[in-house]
């Protein structure tokens, strides 16, 4: 591939912050503000690349928005069963590349719960997203998770709860699946 105008000016930046901070560290400079000066020359290349490649847009619309707003509905459904009398055991429990947004005890009934956030006036409720391939793969998790705490299978009491936040509205469907 061809070096781009961008490749060859991003190089020289890297050159010239590295002779910079040579001549720091010969001048007596601490060695921390020579490594601040290359972190900037690194992180504006980095910056230049992503706007180069359009990266920043997909990076702004990704997941990461998304993982911020699952965090905050789940910290008003953790609230919210608390209040319940919920006692809650994990969040974000993880097992391979399935996840469980938490685990929590109501009396003697062991609880995975999925939470599920939608905006106020959205289309669908939250537990429509809880299709059945969603359903099978939590009963997956779940039974890990039985197996992996020491839980009998067949003797544990347990169920699969959903919690759907639409706005301000919280609701509890219990026995979901």
């Amino acid at each position: 591939m061809g070096k781009t105008e961008e490749d060859i000016a991003d190089k020289d930046k890297t050159q010239k912050a590295n002779t910079s901070k040579m001549k720091m560290i010969k001048s007596g400079a601490k060695t921390s503000d020579a490594l601040k000066v290359s972190n900037t020359v690194k992180a504006s290349n980095i910056s230049n690349t992503l706007k180069a490649s359009n990266i920043s847009n997909t990076l702004k619309a990704s997941n990461i928005s998304n993982t911020l707003k699952g965090k905050v509905f789940e910290d008003r459904a953790v609230a919210f069963l608390e209040e319940k009398g919920y006692e809650i055991l994990e969040r974000n429990s993880h097992f391979h590349h399935l996840e469980m947004d938490l685990v929590a005890r109501d009396g003697d009934t062991l609880c995975f719960i999925e939470v599920k956030g939608r905006k106020e006036h959205s289309y669908l409720s939250g537990i429509y997203a809880v299709d059945r391939g969603k359903q099978r793969r939590l009963r997956t998790w779940a039974t890990a998770y039985l197996c992996k705490h020491g839980y009998s299978l067949t003797e544990t009491a347990c169920r699969f709860d959903v919690v759907s936040i639409e706005g301000e509205k919280i609701q509890l469907i219990q026995n979901a699946f």
